[in-house]
């Protein structure tokens, strides 16, 4: 990022062993503490971000799948439906077997 788009100054404090690791790994990636610090953040940011679309999909399908699969399923669940096939499908094969 260009220092030019940075206008904004916040300080921040740290503890020595939270200061020393930022350093380190700043150096390790040959970043400025700053340009780390505001990576960081920013990755933060991203994943809360992220998280919260994620969350939001799933409300919208358990919404949807309530709705939609009470109007379907008569509000069974998917196990009480594929149990109820099945005993179907074994009647039938029963009575296939027996004649009937």
């Amino acid at each position: 990022m260009c220092m030019c788009m940075l206008n904004k100054r916040i300080h921040v404090l740290f503890d020595e062993q939270l200061a020393s690791q930022v350093a380190k790994r700043a150096k390790q990636d040959n970043l400025s503490m700053g340009e780390y610090i505001r990576s960081a953040v920013e990755s933060k940011l991203e994943q809360e971000t992220s998280l919260q679309k994620l969350t939001n999909a799933m409300e919208q399908i358990r919404a949807f799948r309530d709705k939609e699969g009470k109007k379907y399923a008569h509000g069974k669940d998917s196990a009480t439906i594929i149990r109820e096939m099945r005993e179907e499908r074994t009647k039938h094969l029963l009575d296939i077997l027996h004649d009937k």
